[in-house]
């Protein structure tokens, strides 16, 4: 798909910007205020969420004379009337509206695109399907020992909230999703080192098959210089097979690793001269972010785990096999897409499953017509640990991995998550 060539450096002469998707994660207000901030510049937020369900995004413009907003439905004529389009990275570029925007001759950009054309310092972009932000957080902790860093991107500061700040001698840490990644083949850009941790099926709603998912990916490596890096997890051989479908001209630096959140982060960070052994010491105390594999309480001799980013199956199976306890797991959401067949044998079958609570949704739907075992279904969230406890005996973990997405029950994975911890912290 051929964009329309955008100068990048001419951006605040640009009089009439329409954001396209403010969002509930704060990248689309950070993007709106990036070009408010320009007294000459009029701003047109556009987005099918109504002002309700974006009442703590809307809060946070109040200020900015210069915004006006279209909610709840998008309109071609806003379109027509904007001299920038910037997208936010969920609309995929195959949307219909994207081939009638290239048709009235008009720019279309993302937060992703501006921050990658305009940013001045070295850049290590980290992408994978499951660990990108507790790498992330891992490699900015030990970097900024010696450097000034920046974490930025999928769960680190939005792209544009940072841009005018970081100076040439400082490093910038991008955790990169695929939908993020996908805007970066717009404009042929890689960061100087990429991490791949891994990759397995997700985001299979968005994506055709899995060679499609992997294309969207690839922008993290395929467009680096010989002097860059690639570091990669060659213990994922799904990874590796992908991997060799493609021409590499950067440097490569392949290792196996069962835990590639942590070993591949530490690859890294060699690159820039700490040793082994301070870096071992550093990573031998480090706490789960939230929501990832985090131990929430221990009620009555129950210890509560919250892994709500756990919105695959793959992932949702890597804790499973983490934990050697009697687990009773608490799961569902929306489908992906996605096959469910490797967790249901594994639930079938393990012997430290003891219950299983459904959630509603449609990836629950998907997973429960190949149980062969007993299963409990609830309407909600409360109902689901109310329903976990009483089945759970002293020594017993209670396990919350939705394997699936959010949407519906909740915004996403992170107020599923919030919501989750006030539940458990609220047992009396």
């Amino acid at each position: 798909m051929k964009n329309i060539y955008l100068d990048y450096n001419k951006l605040f002469k640009l009089k009439k910007v329409l954001i396209w998707g403010l969002g509930l994660t704060g990248g689309g207000v950070a993007t709106a205020k990036y070009f408010a901030k320009n007294p000459n510049c009029k701003v047109l937020i556009t987005d099918l969420k109504d002002k309700t369900q974006l009442k703590t995004s809307l809060k946070k413009l109040v200020k900015y004379k210069n915004i006006s907003y279209r909610l709840g439905k998008h309109l071609i004529k806003d379109f027509r009337w904007a001299d920038l389009i910037v997208k936010n990275p969920a609309i995929p570029w195959n949307h219909p509206l994207i081939n009638k925007i290239q048709k009235m001759k008009k720019p279309i950009t993302s937060d992703t695109m501006i921050f990658f054309s305009q940013n001045p310092a070295f850049t290590i972009g980290i992408t994978g399907t499951k660990g990108k932000s507790s790498a992330a957080s891992i490699l900015t902790k030990i970097l900024r020992l010696k450097l000034k860093v920046w974490h930025c991107g999928n769960s680190g500061y939005p792209f544009l909230k940072i841009l005018e700040r970081i100076k040439p001698d400082d490093l910038v840490i991008a955790e990169l999703s695929s939908f993020q990644l996908e805007d970066l083949h717009q404009i042929k850009r890689s960061p100087q080192i990429a991490i791949f941790l891994n990759f397995f099926e997700d985001h299979l709603n968005r994506y055709s098959d899995m060679n499609e998912y992997f294309k969207a990916k690839s922008s993290i490596f395929c467009y680096q210089q010989p002097a860059d890096l690639l570091i990669y997890n060659s213990a994922d051989k799904f990874l590796v097979n992908q991997l060799k479908k493609y021409q590499i001209y950067s440097k490569v630096k392949p290792l196996s690793s069962k835990n590639p959140s942590i070993d591949l982060t530490i690859a890294c960070a060699k690159e820039f001269h700490f040793s082994l052994d301070f870096l071992s010491k550093i990573t031998k105390n480090l706490r789960p972010l939230p929501f990832r594999l985090e131990p929430i309480r221990k009620y009555k001799n129950r210890t509560f785990i919250n892994d709500s980013c756990s919105t695959n199956p793959t992932s949702t199976l890597f804790g499973l096999n983490r934990i050697s306890k009697k687990i009773i797991l608490i799961c569902g959401g929306e489908d992906k897409n996605l096959s469910y067949q490797k967790l249901v044998n594994f639930l079938n079958y393990s012997k430290k499953i003891k219950e299983i609570i459904l959630l509603p949704g449609t990836a629950s739907s998907k997973i429960k017509t190949k149980f062969k075992r007993r299963f409990i279904e609830v309407n909600n969230l409360k109902d689901a640990i109310k329903i976990s406890f009483q089945y759970s005996r002293p020594g017993e973990v209670i396990l919350f991995s939705p394997a699936a997405a959010s949407f519906g029950l909740f915004k996403n994975e992170f107020d599923r998550g919030k919501r989750f911890n006030q539940l458990i912290k609220a047992l009396k």
